[in-house]
């Protein structure tokens, strides 16, 4: 066997050995690239996660300072005493609106059905309270309101 690697010249033993030293020195180099990568992705995914958790406490801060100011506002009107509104019927100002059955050439006709509106009685000329009713119109739009807010929210 001796005989046979006696054989094989001495410039190629030393181009074996040089392949040989290659192929370790690019198989110790993927494996360190690949620990610096790791060690590169997990520097990053731990200054990432320390931002988020600065901008979720920054973002926590703000809700809660909205929701108290939202209390607070809502208690104080929870608090106000009932409204009373009167409507004036002044006999003897003149009106800006048109009576119901006049009809002015060129106008659009208007429509047989009111819709969801709440008829409003004819009162005296001392008024009549409609607080009743503007808070029913609050309501109604608070609802709407947060109806809305839901939609956006999603």
């Amino acid at each position: 066997m001796g005989a046979l690697l006696a054989l094989i010249p001495s410039k190629d033993w030393f181009y074996g050995a040089l392949i040989i030293a290659l192929i370790a020195v690019l198989v110790y180099e993927r494996h360190e690239g690949k620990v610096h990568e790791l060690a590169a992705l997990k520097a990053s995914s731990e200054k990432l996660q320390a931002q988020t958790a600065a901008k979720t406490a920054e973002l926590q801060a703000r809700a809660t300072m909205a929701e108290q100011a939202y209390d607070k506002e809502h208690n104080l009107l929870l608090n106000q005493p009932p409204l009373s509104v009167r409507m004036c019927n002044d006999p003897h100002s003149g009106s800006v609106v048109s009576k119901a059955g006049t009809v002015k050439p060129g106008d659009a006709a208007t429509g047989t059905s009111a819709g969801p509106i709440q008829p409003v009685p004819s009162g005296d000329s001392s008024g009549r309270d409609i607080g009743a009713m503007l808070s029913a119109l609050a309501a109604s739009a608070d609802q709407v309101s947060a109806t809305l807010r839901e939609f956006q929210s999603r």
